[in-house]
């Protein structure tokens, strides 16, 4: 980039070909703003596995269901289950 003659330039990080100015760079402004973003997070260490209950009420779980009515109601549940007898303990119901 020390010379006059010299068609390369980096400007915000975008290497554009050719002139500052025209369809080109806007071309190349426009790629990069499509440009995908970095790769998936992973986890950094391994996880500790789950302790399964010994008995009732030690561990539960929350569950949403939901369902439609023929009338076009739409029904909502959240469902609290026990994980050591599979009981459901507490439905709660909501429109």
């Amino acid at each position: 980039m020390g010379e006059d003659g010299d068609q390369d330039a980096i400007h915000g990080g975008l290497v554009l070909k050719g002139a500052h100015h025209g369809a080109g760079a806007a071309a190349d402004l426009a790629e990069a703003a499509l440009r995908r973003r970095g790769g998936r997070k992973r986890a950094l260490a391994t996880r500790a596995p789950m302790t399964s209950p010994q008995a009732p009420n030690q561990l539960g779980s929350l569950h949403f269901a939901s369902d439609v009515l023929s009338d076009g109601r739409r029904l909502r549940v959240l469902v609290v289950v026990d994980d050591f007898s599979r009981e459901c303990l507490a439905p709660v119901v909501a429109r």
